[in-house]
């Protein structure tokens, strides 16, 4: 069980890729700490299997998602749905905030998951 992600440092090189590129050791990282998630290789930042779980661990995941990521509606769902912050909303870009559906959408969930 890794604790802290920048005992990688004291890590060969090699291995440190094999770990930050690896889901399964990622995700068992990022439940101590989402901001691990900053050493995970850009390949599995833009894995939408590995964010959707990880935002469903934890919806401040999806600051670390790749751009393409982040307008995802099953992705922003997931985080909306896992984390109460309205922050989050504003972490998503843009172009998923124009749709007026899916902004409405968000809203309607972001309400009733704080009043209920």
């Amino acid at each position: 069980e890794v604790k802290n992600i920048k005992l990688l440092t004291f890590v060969p090189s090699n291995i440190q890729c094999d770990i930050r590129s690896n889901p399964d050791i990622m995700l068992a990282i990022m439940e101590e700490c989402v901001g691990s998630l900053e050493y995970a290789t850009g390949d599995l930042l833009a894995n939408r299997e590995f964010i959707l779980a990880a935002v469903t661990k934890n919806g401040n995941a999806i600051r670390y998602a790749s751009h393409n990521l982040r307008t995802n509606w099953d992705i922003v769902l997931a985080a909306v749905m896992n984390n109460n912050d309205l922050y989050n909303m504003f972490l998503c870009t843009i172009e998923v905030l124009q749709n007026h559906n899916l902004s409405l959408s968000l809203c309607m969930i972001i309400w009733s998951n704080m009043y209920n």
